[in-house]
């Protein structure tokens, strides 16, 4: 599951917050084919990205 955020003060920024079952699932999702061959060289060079691994609170 993911949510995705439009900045209201930067109309260029954009948040998506990825919700993953587990650690193990989100390491197998970076595996995956599409992730190699179009994500990581084609998307990820024209974003900036910061990674928070972190606990849901309340859950």
């Amino acid at each position: 599951m993911w949510d995705a955020y439009h900045s209201e003060a930067d109309p260029r920024t954009f948040v998506l917050v990825e919700h993953w079952e587990s650690r193990a699932r989100w390491e197998a999702h970076g595996k995956l084919d599409a992730i190699q061959t179009i994500y990581l060289p084609e998307v990820l060079p024209r974003a900036s990205r910061a990674a928070h691994p972190s606990a849901r609170l309340g859950v």
